[in-house]
Parts: structure tokens; C-alpha cells; sequence
């Protein structure tokens, strides 16, 4: 599966609102500075950004957000278990969402020896 282009805000994963990157750069998909090092009148401005979002640009927000940290999570479990099918690869990361026991008794798997 290619990843496309989206020409109206230049992040190559093409799931943001179109032009967000542009009109919200906090929203550029880098976690914002912690609360220590921000002025009071930048947090004011943030927290203005976001609550100007409709609902359906923070369900956006939300699944770039969940699919970036999905994403992440198979780099490492790739990197942890180079020969590994996509299959357990996938049933390792709904290990580490789940739990080994809720995985075992939805899907029936288990990681075996030292990985269990």
C-alpha cells in the first residue's frame, strides 16, 4: 500500500484535515512543549486552537494520534522480531493493548518460550 501525497497541508501520511498543518502548527503531529516550559499566554493560545476544533478534527486528531502511535509500536515489535510473520506481529501489538490473557482468549494465541 503507497503512501499518498496530500498536496493542502504536505504531511505524507495524508490523514490530516486538509490545511490543519498550516493553521495549527501544534497540531503538526510533534507533542507540544510541557506545560513547564510554555508561557501562560502560548498555553492560552493552544488551548483557543483546540477548543476551536469541530468534533470531527478532533476524531482526526485522535486517530492520527492512534494510528502514529500504532505505527510505532509495529516499527519496535519488527525491530524485536525481525523474522516474525505480520500475523504475530500483530497479535504481539494487541498483546501490548490487551494483555496476554485477553489475547489468549480472543484469539487463542500466545507467545511461546521468554516472550510469553
Amino acid at each position: 500500500m503507497g503512501v499518498e501525497e496530500d498536496p493542502t497541508n504536505r504531511r505524507p501520511h495524508g490523514l490530516a484535515v486538509p490545511g490543519a498543518a498550516d493553521t495549527f502548527p501544534s497540531m503538526s503531529g510533534l507533542p507540544p512543549p510541557s506545560r513547564a516550559e510554555t508561557s501562560p499566554d502560548m498555553l492560552a493560545v493552544h488551548s483557543g486552537l483546540v477548543a476551536a476544533l469541530t468534533p470531527a478534527e478532533r476524531a482526526c486528531r485522535m486517530r492520527d494520534l492512534t494510528l502514529g502511535a500504532s505505527m510505532m509500536a509495529m516499527a519496535g515489535l519488527r525491530r524485536r522480531y525481525p523474522g516474525a510473520p505480520e500475523a504475530e506481529l500483530l497479535l504481539r501489538l494487541a498483546v501490548l493493548r490487551l494483555g496476554a490473557d485477553v489475547v489468549e482468549r480472543a484469539y487463542g494465541w500466545r507467545a511461546s518460550g521468554r516472550d510469553a
